[in-house]
């Protein structure tokens, strides 16, 4: 905060996955809160506390939280850069967007939400300029 003239912050999402429990445990600073498909087109969005941006506020306050996967399941994980993605009528991707695009695919793979995910953005944005990151991470339960 010393350091930080400029006004600038970071958020932040850090979790561990344990392979055997199929457990989740992350801590979210501000960050876009993970999306949990059935992967039969169904999501829910993850319960959040008061995590926010690192860089703000003297105060660090943190969302702590543990989620389970079951077989199927799918976890994504996104930055704000998909969700506030403009098109050239200045309307946003939104979560809308984010929902409709991967509820109406029906056990994808991974590498296949990331795809169609960033390509659903791209024809949104439709050559207009991109202002943030755009970054995806997504878990598929075995």
């Amino acid at each position: 905060m010393d350091m930080n003239d400029k006004g600038m912050f970071v958020t932040i999402l850090f979790g561990v996955l344990n392979a055997i429990t199929h457990q989740f445990q992350y801590v979210r600073a501000g960050h876009e809160i993970p999306i949990l498909f059935d992967g039969q087109g169904s999501f829910k969005r993850l319960p959040k506390a008061n995590g926010q941006a690192l860089g703000v506020f003297r105060e660090i306050a943190l969302d702590e939280q543990t989620i389970e996967l079951s077989k199927g399941n799918m976890l994504l994980m996104c930055s704000d850069g998909i969700t506030d993605a403009l098109n050239r009528k200045n309307v946003n991707f939104g979560f809308d967007g984010l929902v409709e695009t991967v509820g109406q695919m029906i056990k994808p793979s991974a590498s296949m939400v990331c795809g169609e995910l960033i390509g659903a953005v791209n024809k949104h944005q439709a050559g207009s300029l991109q202002h943030d990151d755009i970054t995806v991470v997504v878990v598929r339960a075995v």
